[in-house]
């Protein structure tokens, strides 16, 4: 009686957790919102570890994102990865974005070279997603509902699991980009993150490469934050040189 009772029960149960999954994720999306509108300037530290499969190897990286709104509403963005070879140790610059309004620019600062890319149908942020990293679909949640599948897989006391499925693109036959991904937001303030804010992103590439993001610290409109300086375009840089040819490939740079 009781298995019988059990088995009863199941359907139940899911149906309960999926509904409670779809509150929980439509709470996400307001915070976001809210948090996108609020948000004059934004700093963001992160540990990152990628795993290159076919090579069985590890490479530990810290990186910033800052973020900040001019009084004119242009958005001003910036992302730097650097390479730790020991503990303790200076780390290395591997990778340098720069967001200027519609503008993305990809950084060589020991030469003081830039590539320079406008996305052709103008969307910055399907080009990032595309690009550059998944979890760029959270920003925009009809297509993070719709084309994109995302979906609350569990919950506890303190985080909240959601899993992402992109589709994979095609390139010379073979299936490249994001395969498999899964976010981690917080249900309270804690550790530096605020509540409903991501505290780690993991994502797979079709390759089987995994890179997995720890949040270390998260600074929204402070006082030292980021300013307009810190975002000067390369081509109003003394001594910089700019090309419109030439930009990396993302996934395999990232590697």
């Amino acid at each position: 009686m009781l298995g019988l009772a059990l088995v009863c029960a199941q359907p139940s149960l899911i149906a309960m957790s999926l509904a409670c999954g779809e509150v929980r994720q439509e709470q996400l999306f307001r915070s976001w919102q809210r948090a996108k509108a609020d948000t004059r300037s934004l700093v963001v530290d992160f540990t990152l570890e990628r795993t290159i499969r076919i090579r069985e190897e590890k490479v530990q990286l810290t990186g910033t994102v800052k973020m900040m709104r001019t009084a004119k509403g242009e958005l001003l963005a910036s992302y730097t990865e650097a390479i730790v070879d020991k503990p303790g140790a200076a780390a290395k610059p591997q990778w340098v974005g720069l967001l200027v309004g519609g503008t993305l620019y990809c950084l060589d600062t020991d030469n003081k070279t830039a590539i320079r890319v406008e996305p052709a149908n103008g969307d910055v942020r399907l080009w990032l997603e595309d690009k550059f990293n998944p979890f760029i679909l959270l920003l925009d949640e009809q297509r993070a509902r719709g084309k994109h599948r995302t979906r609350v897989t569990r919950q506890d006391e303190c985080y909240t699991y959601v899993d992402v499925r992109p589709p994979l693109r095609q390139l010379s036959g073979f299936d490249v980009g994001c395969e498999r991904a899964r976010a981690v937001f917080m249900n309270k303030d804690r550790d530096g993150v605020p509540k409903d804010m991501p505290r780690q992103l993991w994502y797979q590439d079709a390759a089987g490469d995994c890179s997995t993001f720890d949040v270390r610290l998260w600074k929204g409109n402070a006082a030292d934050g980021p300013k307009a300086e810190d975002f000067i375009k390369p081509e109003d840089r003394p001594g910089w040189q700019v090309s419109d040819t030439g930009w990396p490939s993302l996934w395999s740079a990232k590697k």
